[in-house]
């Protein structure tokens, strides 16, 4: 049961750049990503302590550290904007449970109620804190190629997914974690098509946790009908487009 649970955790780590708490409550950032590499990196010692220490940073919602712990290589920006969905859909989470939004009983055996759940348009809520140890020790399993100022992953679910492709890259003496287009993407065009729809979906997102926030949603039904709203416009306009 272990292995599966953290094959899981794994699974979703490297599709959705999202993690459980490690070592304290997550504090999740209160601002979006930043699109630009930090001024002032945090390297790390090795590919592999890098990987652990940007992880960690994902794990408590630390957006400075996160920053400072990731280059982004991403010619279409891809990587920004899939960094800046998973961050604003961790904090919508979190306003909904501050806030307390009203949650109806759901339908039995259904996968997914909109009076109970937030939208699956988001980016999932962190596994739980459970989880973390058996992560790590997945992390520290992970064996790296370098070459130059380069660091590949070479047995991990980290190399390309959804979020991007990951490997290390040297800075200021150290490592940080760069990410890029992913491989297995058809082409740019395909790139920009999805910055410009989860641009606009996160866009969404940051505008229902401001109406969260404002008492001006209470209940998670309310989240849910604004949100598909600004998910159907997606699907209209890439319709017409």
């Amino acid at each position: 049961m272990v292995k599966i649970a953290t094959v899981i955790v794994l699974t979703y780590l490297a599709t959705h750049l999202q993690v459980a708490a490690l070592t304290q409550p997550a504090t999740l950032p209160t601002t979006a990503p930043t699109t630009r590499p930090a001024a002032t990196h945090d390297p790390a010692p090795t590919p592999g302590d890098a990987l652990q220490r940007w992880w960690q940073a994902m794990a408590i919602g630390d957006e400075k550290a996160f920053s400072r712990r990731v280059v982004f290589r991403s010619a279409t920006g891809y990587c920004n904007i899939y960094a800046r969905w998973v961050f604003a859909s961790a904090r919508l989470h979190e306003a909904a449970m501050k806030h307390k939004l009203k949650r109806e009983r759901g339908v039995r055996g259904a996968k997914w109620s909109p009076d109970v759940s937030l939208s699956p348009g988001l980016a999932p809520a962190p596994p739980s804190e459970r989880s973390a140890p058996h992560v790590l020790d997945e992390i520290r399993k992970i064996e790296w190629t370098i070459a130059g100022d380069m660091a590949t992953p070479m047995n991990s679910p980290f190399s390309s997914s959804e979020h991007g492709k990951v490997t290390a890259e040297r800075v200021d003496g150290g490592w940080v974690i760069a990410l890029s287009d992913p491989d297995d993407k058809a082409n740019a065009t395909e790139l920009n098509r999805f910055v410009q729809e989860f641009t606009a979906i996160t866009d969404a997102i940051e505008t229902a946790i401001d109406r969260v926030n404002a008492g001006e949603f209470l209940s998670v039904r309310q989240v849910n009908d604004f949100l598909q709203d600004a998910f159907e416009k997606v699907k209209v306009e890439r319709k017409q487009g």
